[in-house]
Order: structure tokens, then sequence, then C-alpha cells
């Protein structure tokens, strides 16, 4: 028995040692800070990536931002919940650069030497001047949606695919041959990450990458309604609800976000700041677009998917991870397919029972159209 342990672990090492080792050498390492610990609602956010040579010999070049109108951003961000037992992207940064600057520079190059470094600072939320996102090349970060008060992973993307291709090579799998003389990248460039905590401001106007929203405390003193206008305030339609103390980063219980013609997100948390339901879905049916649902216990009970094809798939789980229910709507929703697990007294599956409904989302449109009656 010890034999067998001990061979399992020299197996494992071995493997671990063979991905290592197919994996290029980089000469540069990355490094993503904010140059504060907590920032507030609408405050513009300070980043520093700072690349290093860590080779002892050579001298390497790192190309750095330019000033295009178009192209490709050499840095974007990507956004992830800090919660530990699921991995779900809340936010990113479209890579496209959409500017309007008058003075125009390309990207520029700057060669370490061996322990040399540089830090370029880039900006979130820049609101110094009017458009700031859109004329100072640092600034021009912008979210598919708003952050508010919460505590997130920030992931700054440093892609030279499409930027700087002639001064770098590029992998797309291990198997590939490297080039001895130049920086192997894989994929389209490395990443660096920090966490960004965003704390509760005072109650009133704050604005977030150039949208203005009024906040007002509702009903309980750790409720708060962020409002885009005075209209959706006055049909108490507020784009973002969140449970949170005044001064805060952390969501005490949950927050929602409607975001037009995007979709809508709600998040309810145990007490650890772990998510026990998720809830990214649209306003059509079938509505999830990424859905996740824990018991108590912490383990998976439900979870539903857009897949790429258009389609929406929902599963349901036993609490000891047994497959309950599978449901498949169709691309165009015309068609609901639902899979029934049958588990005999031991717990293992005897059959499947399989049934469709045509036009299931009629019931869906119904109960929307007697709820608006209602209303």
């Amino acid at each position: 028995m010890k034999l067998r342990i001990a061979f399992v672990i020299i197996l494992c090492s071995w493997a671990s040692l063979q991905v290592l080792a197919d994996m290029p050498y980089m000469p540069l390492s990355f490094h993503l800070t904010t140059t504060k610990e907590i920032y507030e609602e609408g405050e513009m956010v300070e980043f520093v990536l700072t690349i290093t040579n860590t080779d002892k010999t050579k001298t390497y070049p790192v190309v750095t931002p330019g000033s295009q109108n178009s192209g490709l951003k050499l840095i974007h961000l990507d956004i992830y919940d800090r919660a530990k037992n699921v991995f779900i992207k809340r936010a990113f940064e479209n890579r496209e650069m959409n500017m309007m600057i008058k003075s125009i520079g390309i990207n520029g190059v700057v060669y370490l030497k061996p322990g040399e470094k540089i830090a370029i600072p880039f900006y979130w939320n820049d609101q110094s001047q009017p458009n700031a996102s859109y004329t100072k090349p640092a600034s021009h970060h912008i979210l598919n949606v708003p952050l508010f008060v919460g505590e997130y992973l920030v992931i700054a993307n440093y892609s030279p695919k499409g930027v700087a291709d002639s001064l770098y090579h590029f992998l797309q799998s291990t198997d590939e041959e490297q080039m001895p003389n130049k920086i192997n990248f894989m994929g389209i460039g490395e990443t660096a990450k920090c966490t960004l905590k965003i704390k509760k401001a005072a109650l009133g106007k704050i604005k977030i990458q150039g949208v203005e929203y009024n906040c007002v405390q509702y009903q309980k003193d750790d409720y708060y309604n962020y409002y885009a206008d005075s209209n959706a305030q006055k049909h108490y339609n507020p784009t973002h609800a969140v449970s949170t103390n005044m001064g805060s980063y952390h969501v005490i219980s949950f927050d929602y976000s409607s975001y037009p013609n995007l979709y809508n997100e709600y998040i309810k948390r145990f007490a650890n700041g772990d998510i026990q339901e998720y809830r990214r879905f649209a306003n059509s049916c079938p509505t999830p677009i990424l859905e996740r649902r824990f018991n108590d216990a912490g383990i998976l009970i439900y979870k539903g998917d857009k897949l790429a094809d258009g389609s929406v798939k929902k599963v349901y789980y036993h609490d000891d991870k047994r497959i309950l229910k599978e449901e498949l709507y169709s691309a165009d929703a015309k068609l609901l397919t639902i899979t029934e697990f049958i588990y005999n007294k031991t717990k293992s599956l005897r059959r499947k029972r399989i049934t469709q409904r045509i036009d299931p989302c009629i019931e869906y449109l119904l109960d929307e159209k007697e709820e608006a009656v209602h209303e």
C-alpha cells in the first residue's frame, strides 16, 4: 500500500514538472495594485500595473499604452465576484478602443534591463473632466455595467497580441514551437490581479461612469435604493438595491441590479460573503442567463445557463448532489424538454422520464400580463 502511494506521489510530481517544463519561459512579472485600500462609490479608482524584468542577464522590451482613437487596448479589465464558492464574472471591459483624441500617438516601447521595472498607472471612473474616459488614454477603461458598494476581484489583462505582434511571439498551445530570441506569450498576453473594495457613499447623488444615481434609504437602516432618474424613483424602479451599512464595503445579505437592454442581477449571500443564490436573468422567457443556488450547507442544488446556441438549460439537484431534474428550452423558446431522474431505494439511477411541452412560455406571458393589470 505504501509503495502504491509513493508511486502515485511520484507520478503526480512528474506530471506537474512536465506541465511546468512545457510552459514558455516568461522573464516578465506582472503585479497589479490600487493606490488606496478602500474607495467610495463614485470615486475615481487608480490602478498601477508594475512590470518587472526578472531575468538576471537579458534586456527585454515592454510595450506601453498609446493614444490611438481606435484599435485594441493593451490593458483591459475583468471584474469578478469575491465569493469563494463560485467564480462569477460581474463586469468586463470591451477591448476595442473608441476615443476622441486630437493628438494621436502610437504605443511606446521601454527596454528593461535585468531587475528593472516600469509602473503603468490607469484609471476607472475618471470624471475629472467631461468625457475624460474618451479623451485621456489612461482613463479609457469603461465597464459594461457600473460597480456599486462591494468587494471585487480585478484582473488586468496585459494583451500585446494585436498591438505589438512583431515585438513578441504568441503561442496558442504548449505544443507550438517557441522563439528563443523573443518573449513567448501564451494566448494574447499575461494577467495580474488585485482586490478592489468600494464602500457605501453618503445618501444623495453619486456619478458612476458618467451616469448620475440618486441613493435613498428604504425603510430599514441597511437597505438602500439607487435611481437613475426621477421618473424611475417615482415608479419605484431602482437601478440598484443593496443591503449594507453606511461607510462599509460589505454587502450584508443581498444586492440587486437592473441594467436596461442587458440583464438583471440578484445576489443573496451567506454570512461569510459566499453566494447562496445568484441570478443573472432576462425579462423574457426563458429568463435564466446564469443562475446558481446553494442550500444552507453550501451544496449546489440548482444551476441555470443560457447556452451558446441560444437554448436554456436548468438542472436541479438533490442535497446529495444527485440530479433531480433537467429542463431544456429550445433556442426559439417554443419547446421545453423535461427529464426527470428516477432512483431506487439505494439511490441508484433506475430510469429517466422525459416529457415535452409546446410553447412553455405562454404561461409566463399570461402571468406577466396579469401582474401588469394588477399594477
